[in-house]
């Protein structure tokens, strides 16, 4: 009852004076662990990542307004080498979450054993069964499933005595557990009446380890959880994405995209290219290697697609790049800008004739309109469709390859291209010789 009294009279005399219009420069560790193990691996991950960072292992300051940083990092230790939280300490920390901050905090005894007014386990939504013993020591920790920590597995080989065993609830949600026996060691919340963000742990980061392949490294949960507080300045996206879509042949479309890669790319791993059809939800359409910057996403039937491109690091994603959006009516790019609007249809030899393996076919195009360019036998057999959509208006040069619609080769001899328009028809021939 005593702990439920003062936590309320905490948050009164906090939401009293709520503010969001501070500005959020940088990273804080606070790390008083007597026995520094995560302090030091956070701060030497932001360095690493260039995160504007600040790092200390002395008092929590008092004179210092929290909320110019946009994450806090604390680590307590664990029992019995760990820091106590006083009540100034917790009140300081509880006020800048209240204003919308977000804070990892681990370790210590503050979950179960812990004074009560020394305790933020209700706004980090997390309730303590037990205070652990030595029975139950943690020796594997697994991520949870639909969270940021799917499919990971540590080895641990921090500080083991009487870790807190945790369970989630008001708005928590568990992203850790021990493999057995089984019990939660991790919560993360989303608060939804202050938007501030958390994660409780009552082991210590620092002593996750990765001994086999099958496991994961303890850097990319660290980047996990730096993307989950939206500190994400240091995973730059790629910039400028551009697309062009061209016809390689019949029914075969290419769509070529490039971008300019991130400001930064000494731990880019790799891009993911993301495609959304018809306004539906995007997925993952392919990886391309870190040192390229295009992609060719060749498709038989022309729709909506937007794509944007994402720049993946070992510490996480970045923010996707700007989309770009190839339409039904928007398809092929004219080899002409559309400013030089030809003033009729025109269908122009192809070239070369004769050719071998394969020749352009250029038309213009006065307005905009259903088109059809087509090969067919000089008996008449039609071999395939180059064209069949709506185009802009201006002028294209296609290539054939010499093959049919199934993309067989097609014997020597002479064929005919007709350039089908709501204006008339038009036909020429050429010859293949092979």
């Amino acid at each position: 009852m005593k702990r439920s009294l003062f936590l309320c009279s905490v948050l009164l005399a906090i939401s009293l004076n709520v503010s969001t219009s501070w500005a959020i420069t940088e990273v804080y560790i606070w790390d008083p662990d007597p026995t520094p193990l995560t302090g030091p691996a956070w701060a030497s991950t932001c360095e690493e990542w260039q995160v504007n960072h600040q790092y200390s292992t002395g008092d929590l300051p008092t004179n210092e307004d929290l909320r110019q940083y946009r994450a806090i990092f604390v680590s307590l230790g664990v029992f019995p080498y760990n820091h106590v939280l006083s009540f100034t300490e917790s009140t300081r920390l509880a006020q800048y979450l209240m204003e919308g901050g977000c804070i990892f905090l681990e370790g210590g005894d503050i979950w179960f054993y812990d004074p009560q007014w020394a305790s933020l386990r209700d706004l980090f939504g997390i309730g303590a069964m037990n205070d652990g013993d030595s029975e139950a020591i943690i020796d594997r920790v697994l991520g949870i499933e639909n969270t940021f920590t799917a499919g990971m597995t540590f080895s641990y080989e921090g500080e083991n005595q009487y870790i807190d065993q945790l369970y989630p609830r008001n708005e928590g949600f568990t992203i850790l557990e021990n493999e057995e026996p089984r019990f939660t060691v991790g919560i993360a919340k989303i608060s939804s009446d202050y938007y501030f963000r958390t994660v409780g742990l009552s082991v210590e980061l620092g002593g996750f380890q990765n001994t086999s392949e099958e496991e994961t490294p303890m850097r990319a949960l660290m980047g996990e959880i730096l993307e989950f507080f939206q500190v994400r300045d240091f995973l730059p996206a790629p910039q400028s994405l551009r697309a062009r879509l061209t016809i390689k042949n019949g029914p075969i479309y290419e769509i070529d995209l490039e971008w300019t890669q991130p400001a930064t790319t000494d731990t880019l791993v790799e891009y993911h290219i993301y495609l959304s059809e018809n306004g539906a939800e995007p997925y993952l359409l392919d990886r391309v290697d870190a040192g390229q910057t295009e992609y060719t996403h060749r498709v038989m039937e022309i729709m909506d697609r937007e794509y944007t491109v994402v720049a993946r690091y070992t510490l996480g994603e970045s923010e996707p790049s700007n989309p770009v959006l190839i339409t039904e009516y928007v398809n092929v790019e004219p080899t002409v800008a559309s400013i030089n609007i030809p003033p009729h249809v025109h269908l122009a030899q192809n070239f070369p004739n004769p050719f071998n393996p394969n020749t352009t076919i250029s038309f213009d195009l006065p307005v905009a309109s259903p088109v059809t360019l087509s090969i067919y036998t000089i008996k008449g057999e039609h071999l395939t469709d180059l064209v069949h959509q709506r185009l802009a208006p201006g002028t294209y040069t296609l290539d054939w390859q010499g093959t049919d619609q199934f993309g067989q080769a097609v014997p020597s001899g002479t064929y005919m291209y007709i350039l089908t328009t709501p204006q008339g028809q038009w036909s020429r021939q050429m010859v293949l010789l092979r």
